[in-house]
């Protein structure tokens, strides 16, 4: 299974998880594009997913983190911040997920750390990781939560669409 994802394509993320539909509703199915046999499935749920490492013949790397936003919370006394994702001038600005009243650094909690390990992988090559380096970074892939319309009814947010954007350095 699996399939291509482009950028700025707008996916169905259904609550079933089902990997062996193409398409729900006219969109491709997040499930079937990223299904890959033997692996764990790709996840939307919390704000930062971190995808399970492989191994590759360069060594253990994490294929992709998948960065997630919900626009509507933007404002609001739940999520005071406003997440920007602007990939066409290469510029993301995202809170994270250490929310008010966790205990332990920012950089602490499993998405964050995640995170903070992508970018470390990003970095330029330094005499002592080589140029491998580079080949194991991982991809940083971000979705925005969209209602639509369908059949005359409001779907989205938890309901789910997201759009995928993917960028790799």
């Amino acid at each position: 299974m699996g399939g291509t994802i482009r950028v700025g394509e707008i996916l169905r993320y259904p609550v079933d998880k089902d990997p062996t539909v193409q398409t729900l509703d006219g969109y491709p199915n997040f499930y079937f594009a990223t299904h890959t046999p033997g692996h764990r499935r790709a996840l939307l749920e919390a704000g930062i997913n971190a995808m399970a490492h492989v191994k590759t013949a360069d060594g253990e790397r994490r294929p992709a983190v998948l960065i997630r936003s919900s626009p509507w919370k933007a404002g609001t006394e739940q999520t005071p911040w406003h997440d920007v994702f602007d990939l066409d001038n290469g510029h993301v600005r995202y809170f994270g997920d250490h929310k008010a009243g966790l205990s332990g650094p920012p950089g602490s909690t499993r998405g964050n750390a995640a995170l903070l390990d992508a970018f470390d992988g990003h970095q330029e090559p330094t005499p002592e990781a080589g140029p491998r380096r580079s080949r194991v970074a991982s991809g940083l892939a971000q979705a925005r939560d969209a209602t639509l319309e369908h059949n005359g009814l409001k779907a989205g947010r938890r309901n789910s669409y997201r759009c995928l954007r993917h960028r790799r350095t």
